[in-house]
């Protein structure tokens, strides 16, 4: 990492709001969390990281969004989100906390007090970052967030009609329906759009979680050798 980096760094979060202050912080707030403790890993249960980022609506900090919808009644916003149509602009989180020296800041790769690099991969558009050795992740600007995989034109292209991204296998075979996840499993009730688990696309052309569609036609079928 060189000087120009970190000076480019400085100019860019001193061009924001005010910075924040070590002293708000609670003790909760500076401790570490693991993604796997017992090889001093930091992170949580959902990804591999070495920062906490801020709740732009109540100001609490937690290490993923994940971590912090399961404990609040609303939801951690890491980013600004454009629909179709009709366009919601809400407020996005930008602050981050560096888990190895408890440095407030604004959202970036590198910790600018210990400058450690805090996950291989961060992307500054999504506030995301994950460290994890072996998983490959994109930022597709047509759906607006990052996706697992290698990328587009790789792995995956992104459908205009059904405004996500799908495997290339599907790219000449699938059904078009138009915005196709921009709603709710109809199994368990998650919207597919922005889900971390992996959705995949019926002969019909209608998107489902792929663990849900296969626990459905399990239980189909044997509801129906039961039934024979």
């Amino acid at each position: 990492m060189t000087e120009a980096y970190l000076e480019a760094q400085k100019r860019r979060r001193g061009s924001h709001a005010e910075q924040l202050q070590e002293g708000e912080l609670s003790e909760k707030d500076k401790a570490k969390t693991y993604w796997d403790e017992a090889h001093g890993i930091l992170g949580c249960q959902h990804y591999r990281r070495g920062a906490k980022l801020q709740c732009s609506t109540c100001n609490q900090w937690a290490t993923c969004r994940h971590c912090h919808d399961e404990k609040e009644d609303h939801k951690l916003i890491r980013y600004h989100v454009y629909k179709t149509q009709l366009i919601r602009c809400r407020k996005d989180t930008r602050n981050m906390i560096c888990m190895h020296c408890a440095t407030p800041q604004k959202a970036a790769q590198y910790c600018q007090n210990c400058h450690i690099r805090l996950a291989r991969y961060y992307c500054d558009k999504c506030h995301l970052w994950d460290d994890h050795l072996t998983k490959s992740i994109y930022h597709c600007a047509d759906c607006g967030i990052c996706r697992v995989g290698e990328g587009l034109g790789k792995d995956f292209f992104h459908c205009k009609t059904c405004n996500v991204c799908m495997s290339v296998s599907l790219q000449n075979s699938h059904r078009c329906i138009e915005r196709n996840t921009e709603c709710d499993c109809p199994i368990c009730g998650e919207y597919l759009f922005t889900s971390p688990e992996t959705v995949v696309f019926m002969p019909c052309g209608h998107s489902i979680h792929q663990k849900c569609y296969n626990q459905h036609i399990k239980t189909y079928v044997l509801s129906f050798a039961m039934f024979i």
